[in-house]
């Protein structure tokens, strides 16, 4: 199996206690955060519908995504769960991508 490369250098953040990190802020002993805005911004063409659609390529392909979801977040059962339910066989009528089912049940 091929592994992405970022699979062998990322690891998942480590568990930080909100009280204590805000404490620390406020009294000063620890300084702020960046806040990610630098010069690495994401592009506005990459957005999670096009993700699982599969509209994307490597490093940010559906494959990506879901070995990112199963190997650092431990949850791929929600994207599997989202594939199931969107290439389940529907009724034509019953579809949820179907536009009017969505406007009826509004």
């Amino acid at each position: 199996m091929h592994w992405p490369t970022w699979l062998t250098w990322y690891k998942k953040p480590q568990f930080r206690d909100i009280k204590e990190y805000s404490q620390a802020v406020g009294s000063g002993t620890r300084p702020l955060s960046p806040d990610g805005r630098s010069s690495s911004m994401i592009p506005r063409q990459l957005k999670v519908e096009r993700v699982l659609e599969n509209k994307t390529c490597s490093p940010m392909s559906l494959f990506d995504f879901y070995m990112y979801l199963k190997h650092i977040e431990y949850s791929e059962e929600n994207l599997e769960f989202y594939i199931w339910y969107v290439l389940r066989p529907w009724p034509r009528e019953a579809s949820p991508l179907n536009p009017t089912v969505q406007a009826q049940e509004l």
